[in-house]
């Protein structure tokens, strides 16, 4: 029988920050309480575990954008942007709430060209 090689990894240099959002995204799921998104991780955590709404092509959109970037194959910031339109489009943002300035109307990524039968840009 072989031996499994054990990977090493050195905490001291892993950043555990590395896919932080510049600025979180508040999500009101009631009229009293509401939720900062701060990074992927969490978006994906609240979209599988807590989102109860219709699960639509945005909905995957924003999921697979998610796991994209911790898989390290999408920039943080559009899976910040998609996820940001999602809670726009289920009614998740309160006014002023959802993204600095005017951020859901850049033009998304190649990696979700069918959103743009949903409004986008």
């Amino acid at each position: 029988m072989s031996q499994r090689r054990k990977w090493k990894v050195d905490l001291s240099v892993v950043d555990p920050h590395w896919a932080d959002w510049s600025a979180p995204i508040v999500l009101r799921l009631s009229s009293y309480r509401r939720e900062a998104v701060a990074n992927p991780a969490e978006a994906l955590s609240f979209l599988s575990n807590r989102f109860a709404g219709e699960r639509d092509e945005l909905y995957l959109a924003a999921r697979n954008a998610c796991s994209a970037v911790l898989r390290r194959r999408l920039p943080t910031e559009q899976a910040r942007l998609i996820f940001a339109k999602f809670a726009q489009d289920a009614l998740l943002l309160g006014e002023g709430a959802a993204t600095s300035g005017n951020d859901t109307a850049r033009t998304l990524p190649a990696y979700a060209p069918r959103l743009s039968s949903k409004g986008l840009p």
